[in-house]
Parts: structure tokens; C-alpha cells; sequence
């Protein structure tokens, strides 16, 4: 299960490990950790958060958003816990519709995964859910013991499943500049 911050069912800030999946290629999804806060879900490639280890952050504001559970099997996917994300800007004239496609390493968490996203809006300035007191309590350590579960668990279904990791835009890449950076924040 992803970690709440918050009550249950209405929590703007959530973390947690998830499976971020390609929606064309049912052969291509990677690890990342997910961080949903102040209108943003940033994934990372490791749960410290580092600046250096943000991969994609997308950003929520300014759009219409659509979260459905995706049936076990559809689009030839067999990844279980699916879940999609549909952004569509209340602007006509600000871009397409774009699709992101998740799976959490259990239902309860792909549950918990959608309810905050559906939520988000409504709790953006709540202040009670700015943090998560780490003093030693109990919660924070489970909500660790889950983390290192859901990790294992979707780094076996990776295996399982065949998933081979998105393609980077790398120092390498003959997209460099402008379109580099239009290539990573807005081609996912």
C-alpha cells in the first residue's frame, strides 16, 4: 500500500512505489517513486526524493482530470493494479488530451493511488497534510515496511511482465536544447 498522508480517503500529499507504464507499448514500464503534492505528481527513480532523481513531473493544474481503474488484461497488458490518468486542459487551445497509465503493487494502494488524485484539488491547502511526523512513530515505520514491500512486489512484476524501461532523453541523444526539453516535460 502507497503511503497516505492524511485521512484515508481524502489525503492531497501521497507517496508510494509504483509501475509507470507506457500506453501504446504493453512491453515497456519502470519503478518509480510517486509523490503527489501542491498540484504535481513528480516520479522519481528512488524514494530519497533527490532533485538529481526526478524523472518525469507532471503537472496537474490547469486540467480537467479522469482517474479509472484499467480491468486486468486489457490493451494485452497482464500487469495487475492498473490504473490511467487522463488530463485534459479546460483550455481547448492549450494541447491534447494526455494519457499516463500506473500500476501499484496492490488493490488497496491503486484505490488509495486514485482517490488522492481525484481528491488533490480540494485538500491543496490544507496544511495538516504538509507533512508526515518521522519522530519514531509507528506509522512512519509501517508506512517504510510497506514501502519495501510494494518495491518488491513491482520489481517481480517487471520481471514477470517482461518490462523494459521507458527511453530516457540522455547527454547522448541527438535532441539537444530546446527540443530536449520539450521532449522530456511534455512527450511522455
Amino acid at each position: 500500500m502507497a503511503g497516505l498522508l492524511g485521512s484515508p480517503r481524502h489525503a492531497m500529499i501521497m507517496e508510494g512505489y509504483l509501475l509507470y507504464l507506457d500506453t501504446q507499448d504493453a512491453s515497456i514500464g519502470e519503478l518509480v517513486y510517486g509523490a503527489l503534492e501542491e498540484g504535481l505528481l513528480k516520479l522519481y527513480a528512488s524514494a530519497d526524493r533527490a532533485a538529481d532523481a526526478l524523472r518525469y513531473e507532471i503537472p496537474l493544474t490547469d486540467h480537467q482530470l479522469r482517474v479509472k481503474l484499467v480491468p486486468y488484461g486489457e490493451n494485452s497488458s497482464f500487469v495487475p493494479c492498473r490504473f490511467q490518468v487522463d488530463l485534459e486542459p479546460y483550455e481547448a487551445t492549450s494541447g491534447p488530451i494526455r494519457t499516463y497509465l500506473f500500476a501499484a503493487a496492490t488493490f488497496h494502494a491503486t484505490q488509495a493511488w486514485c482517490d488522492a488524485l481525484f481528491d488533490w484539488k480540494r485538500h491543496v491547502f490544507d496544511p495538516s497534510l504538509r507533512s508526515l511526523d518521522v519522530s519514531g512513530s509507528t506509522e512512519a515505520g509501517s508506512l517504510v515496511e510497506v514501502a519495501a514491500t510494494d518495491r518488491t512486489t513491482l520489481e517481480a512484476r517487471i520481471v514477470e511482465c517482461s518490462l523494459a524501461p521507458h527511453h530516457a532523453v540522455g547527454s547522448n541523444s541527438s535532441t539537444t536544447g530546446l527540443a530536449a526539453w520539450l521532449k522530456r516535460h511534455f512527450a511522455m
